[in-house]
């Protein structure tokens, strides 16, 4: 998420905290089984050009959000925020 997401300075969030949220993704949602716990009404997809390219998207529109792997090293990319997610953590594959 973007520093200018409401939630950007949370040192933790839990999936229904972010339902008012766009998760912003890289392509189609419908494999993705654990989103029901985010009670998300708004999702939007994007063309997948990079990671970088991606999160610099998340990041300019302050109500997105997205998710990645925990271990993952993210690029730098201005404004962009990494909040973790608690209770519970989804995982995926």
């Amino acid at each position: 998420m973007g520093s200018g997401h409401p939630l950007a300075a949370e040192p933790a969030l839990r999936p229904d905290q972010l339902g008012d949220s766009v998760l912003w993704a890289p392509g189609a949602l419908d494999r993705l089984g654990f989103l029901h716990r985010f009670g998300t009404r708004n999702t939007a997809t994007s063309v997948n050009l990079g990671l970088a390219h991606f999160l610099a998207e998340a990041a300019e529109e302050p109500r997105r959000f997205s998710l990645v792997p925990a271990d993952l090293t993210l690029p730098e990319v201005p404004d962009l925020r990494s909040v973790p997610l608690v209770d519970p953590t989804p995982l995926y594959a």
